[in-house]
């Protein structure tokens, strides 16, 4: 989850808006979810993911399926028992 974590925050900082908030209003995700995934305190699904990475392809001109396959890439996976 660091890795997201740091990937979430390169995006955060490359859009310049002033803030989490601002940021997750502009890629229409609840800044509580923003704030959670931030903090790791929780994976995001994946229609979440898709919504996020549409909305950062218009604010950074970024081709949507490398943002998507950054973000992906950036997950922990899960732990086999």
């Amino acid at each position: 989850m660091k890795l997201f974590n740091r990937v979430l925050r390169k995006y955060i900082n490359t859009t310049g808006l002033p803030n989490v908030t601002a940021f997750a209003n502009q890629v229409g995700v609840s800044s509580a979810t923003m704030y959670n995934w931030l903090a790791m305190q929780r994976n995001p699904e994946l229609e979440t993911l898709m919504t996020l990475a549409f909305n950062l392809s218009k604010l950074t001109g970024q081709q949507y399926h490398d943002i998507l396959t950054e973000l992906v890439r950036s997950l922990p996976t899960p732990t086999q028992d």
